[in-house]
């Protein structure tokens, strides 16, 4: 994902035209909407259960604050003349694609997802990775435990279609 980041923040960069800007932001917009379906369901994954609505939060009050730092960058390059009042706020593009294509490698995978493919081992140490210094071996054990528990039983709540079903309305 931080590779397509990338793409439009060079294109936003190096635009002559409105019509390249144009494709830029849709090609960011894109990659933003990656971002928003991915970014909240793996911090829900990988946290605790009682943090799993701070943590969300805490995305949803970061990219609230992005907003208004972009905002006032804009505002502050707006006077300056040539083409510079814009290439300098789309430059930032390249700020947080950058720092996330460096740390991408020491992030473990979600334990969630390396369960559905059967990487019990590798779960386990994603789960102990995730968990280390905060919690216990038998804290992370039971977390354990009660991750695989729920997977387990996950198909026995029925699709999540049944939520609308008639009976449940």
């Amino acid at each position: 994902m931080s590779t397509w980041a990338l793409v439009p923040a060079i294109m936003a960069v190096t635009s002559t035209s409105k019509h390249q800007i144009m494709a830029t932001r849709i090609l960011n917009y894109i990659y933003i909407g990656m971002e928003l379906a991915v970014v909240p369901v793996y911090q829900s994954e990988i946290m605790p259960h009682e943090i799993h609505g701070f943590a969300v939060g805490s995305y949803q009050f970061s990219l609230m604050s992005g907003t208004l730092i972009v905002a006032c960058v804009c505002r502050g390059t707006s006077t300056l003349s040539g083409n510079l009042s814009f290439r300098i706020p789309s430059g930032l593009f390249f700020i947080i694609p950058v720092v996330v294509m460096c740390a991408i490698f020491f992030i473990p995978e979600s334990p969630r997802w390396l369960l559905t493919k059967d990487r019990t081992e590798e779960a386990r140490a994603a789960l102990g990775k995730l968990r280390e210094g905060k919690e216990t071996e038998a804290e992370i054990d039971e977390s354990f435990a009660a991750l695989q528990y729920a997977l387990e039983h996950e198909p026995e709540q029925g699709a999540t279609t049944s939520s609308f079903s008639r009976e449940r309305i």
